[in-house]
């Protein structure tokens, strides 16, 4: 009975969706094309078909008792996964019963969610054809549409990765954070200096290639010859050796070391992380960052820092391998700018938050026509409902 009970609802989702997806899609190209009697009838059709099917989904969904239903549903399913887990990922079995409870949880909420749904369907089914309910819901979707796109625009930045130990980072005001950030691209090709002379001799950037620095205001000569000044090992050649050329626009940026161990054996058995991701990859971002390479100072009496290591309050044991990476007037910037330890700092940050999300302002621009594709949608339904209902009395 479960099983066919599993699998009439999984039949029923795609359905389900299927049905939403084309019946909002094509509801603006009905009431464009069609008269308007003809419209009238279509439009019904639009907005019954979806509530039927949400309906039919959710009492398949339901069963006696939504709880009970979905652990029932889902438990074997959960529980194969379980045991999955175990010889293919090496999880052990308390992780994997971690890993159960939370979803267990999840399933349950769901459930529930499902249940108000389907309270609230039941409920608009029976008043239907009122006018009045019908103009409220519209208005409620729009305003929702407003809200929402409000919330996405004001809401800030946040991290992508677990959280950090040590002090809280100081905000600063970068140019690429909020919804209309952009990359100061000044900024960022002085970071590319400030790593070229500096980072460079520790840490890799290899997920990013030579010829993508163009987005920083590089033109084709300049990536080219910027390339040149690197040597990359290829090969094998003709005679099976490997060997050293001129750099590419095409390649990536060398590692300072060969391998791993090379760079652990030059660095007091320390690993050098790579800074491709470096933004992306520690709580606080560009915040973390800045505060770290500005961050070095000398330990208060009663912090004990171990030998060869640098205190310094921002990183998470408040003491790391790293040497004070950036002193006044370590590079000579061509534009003037003084190179002092806060500039500099600022610079090599833009270039990392850059190097770590390069579409970033192609994905914000997108997501902004999104918004304003689906408030005018939002608009245009509701005065499609308006126009629709106004003959019913």
């Amino acid at each position: 009975m479960r099983n066919r009970f599993a699998s009439r609802a999984s039949l029923t989702a795609p359905t389900f969706a299927a049905t939403v997806m084309v019946s909002l899609t094509s509801t603006v190209t009905v009431l464009t094309l069609m008269t308007k009697k003809t419209a009238t009838m279509a439009t019904v059709l639009i907005v019954v078909l979806p509530l039927r099917s949400l309906q039919s989904f959710l009492i398949q969904q339901r069963a006696v008792n939504a709880g009970r239903t979905a652990l029932l549903m889902v438990s074997p399913t959960l529980r194969s996964f379980q045991s999955f887990l175990s010889p293919q990922r090496a999880v052990n079995a308390g992780q994997a019963n971690c890993l159960f409870q939370r979803l267990t949880v999840k399933v349950t909420a769901m459930a529930a969610v499902s249940m108000v749904v389907l309270r609230a369907v039941n409920a608009a089914r029976t008043a239907f054809l009122s006018r009045k309910l019908t103009a409220t819901a519209a208005k409620i979707a729009a305003v929702s549409m407003v809200v929402l796109t409000v919330g996405v625009l004001l809401s800030p930045d946040k991290a992508y990765a677990a959280g950090e130990g040590g002090k809280k980072p100081p905000r600063q005001s970068w140019s690429f954070n909020g919804p209309f950030g952009v990359f100061d691209k000044s900024a960022a090709q002085r970071g590319l200096q400030v790593y070229r002379e500096v980072c460079a001799a520790c840490h890799s950037l290899k997920h990013v290639a030579f010829r993508n620095i163009a987005a920083l205001g590089y033109n084709p000569d300049q990536v080219k010859a910027f390339a040149a000044e690197y040597q990359i090992l290829d090969g094998p050649n003709d005679e099976g050796d490997s060997f050293e050329r001129p750099g590419l626009p095409s390649d990536k940026f060398p590692s300072p070391f060969p391998n791993d161990n090379a760079a652990r054996a030059a660095n007091g058995g320390a690993l050098p992380p790579d800074l491709s991701l470096m933004i992306k990859a520690r709580a606080g971002g560009a915040d973390y960052m800045h505060a770290l390479l500005t961050g070095y100072r000398d330990a208060p009496a009663e912090h004990e820092v171990g030998e060869g290591l640098y205190y310094n309050p921002y990183y998470s044991t408040q003491q790391l391998a790293m040497a004070p990476p950036l002193t006044l007037d370590l590079v000579e910037y061509a534009d003037g700018t003084p190179a002092t330890v806060e500039q500099m700092s600022h610079d090599v940050v833009n270039f990392l938050a850059w190097a770590a999300e390069p579409e970033m302002e192609t994905r914000k621009a997108t997501g902004l026509k999104a918004l304003l594709f689906l408030g005018a949608l939002s608009v245009v339904l509701l005065l499609a409902t308006r126009r629709v209902w106004s003959r019913v009395e």
